[in-house]
């Protein structure tokens, strides 16, 4: 079992360029690791064009789609059974 550390440096994971570092969304953009994706096109990789969605970005509108009220939803976030992006 390899620890975070070790899977970074792991000369395979490096050479089949499994893990891709992006800009992350939010106030620092701050970077994050990412897997890769894993199918290649022309020996190519997929591009990763935008950052990641913050964590909650379409709660109301799958819920939503899902015949919940906004008031159910605001009570599923409240109680912390979800999590809705407030920005």
């Amino acid at each position: 079992m390899q620890g975070y550390a070790d899977l970074v440096a792991d000369p395979q994971v490096k050479h089949m360029q499994a893990l891709v570092t992006a800009r992350g969304a939010g106030e620092t953009g701050a970077s994050i690791t990412l897997v890769n994706h894993p199918v290649r096109y022309d020996g190519e990789a997929a591009a990763i064009r935008l950052p990641p969605q913050r964590l909650g970005a379409q709660t109301r509108e799958v819920l939503g789609e899902l015949g919940f009220g906004a008031a159910e939803i605001a009570a599923l976030a409240r109680d912390g059974v979800v999590r809705v992006d407030e920005t």
